[in-house]
């Protein structure tokens, strides 16, 4: 689907020597922000979808189950396949906020911390974010849920060996 406000942004810009430079830069600002406040809920429908998708071709032991976290500890979600559990949550930092992802596995009465990743926002001049993982990989939703899955899918497959 269109960006409708990133393309109303695009054809309001000028061209100036070091690029396009929005008509109301406030507006697109005020818009990025939206967008990254927003980002754990429309992550949270992305993971309900691919959940069932996932679930309905799965083996019951390698299903994934989706639990929001409260609000009271800066909200986000978790998911659960066999003893891994995966949770994304958000980390106030000085330069801003970021997603933090954190996938342990449960032996016995220990939880080992096996994989810890971070989803730094990055916008462009129009108000579209992507997401930086670990200062390397932009990404959109989609392809923070696929990685997301794959990784407590890991977790859950290693664990069992």
């Amino acid at each position: 689907m269109a960006d409708v406000e990133w393309l109303k942004a695009l054809a309001g810009a000028r061209l100036g020597p070091q690029g396009f430079r929005a008509n109301d830069p406030e507006a697109v600002n005020r818009l990025a922000r939206a967008r990254i406040d927003d980002a754990l809920h429309a992550l949270s429908e992305e993971a309900d979808m691919a959940c069932c998708i996932h679930n309905d071709h799965a083996r019951s032991e390698r299903a994934i189950r989706l639990l929001p976290l409260p609000a009271t500890s800066g909200g986000g979600l978790m998911l659960l396949s066999g003893r891994a559990q995966l949770s994304l949550v958000r980390e106030t930092q000085p330069g801003g906020m970021a997603l933090l992802e954190t996938v342990l596995v449960l032996r016995g009465f220990e939880r080992r911390v096996v994989l810890e990743r971070r989803y730094t926002p990055c916008s462009d001049a129009f108000g579209s974010v992507v997401w930086m993982q670990d200062n390397s990989l932009l990404m959109n939703y989609e392809l923070i849920i696929k990685r997301l899955m794959e990784d407590l899918t890991r977790a859950a497959c290693e664990d069992q060996v």
